[in-house]
């Protein structure tokens, strides 16, 4: 019987994971609906890290190294959408023929 008891911080690590996920997906949801707009989508540094699954120290480190463009708005420091879309692009490794082959 205690196999099946599922301790208090599991259910909670497990809610926590969920609502991480929900955010990522509503933010997700909300640069989609604007991309078709001409203004150009500017992402804080918490959804950009976000979007790239990376700590927001890691993106300073990033942006200190040039490694994304960014724009300032005062201390503000935001990051344009389709500049986070051409860093993925940039560093893209495709699979190796051997691993292609065995899909």
């Amino acid at each position: 019987m205690d196999r099946h008891r599922i301790s208090v911080d599991s259910v909670m690590a497990l809610l926590y994971a969920w609502d991480q996920i929900i955010e990522e997906f509503h933010m997700a949801r909300k640069v989609a609906a604007r991309c078709n707009s001409l203004e150009p989508i500017l992402l804080s540094l918490r959804d950009a890290s976000s979007l790239l699954h990376i700590a927001i120290p890691t993106l300073r480190r990033w942006l200190r190294q040039r490694r994304l463009a960014h724009v300032r708005c005062g201390r503000a420091v935001r990051i344009e959408a389709a500049e986070v879309r051409r860093f993925i692009a940039r560093n893209r490794r495709p699979a190796s023929d051997e691993l292609k082959e065995n899909i």
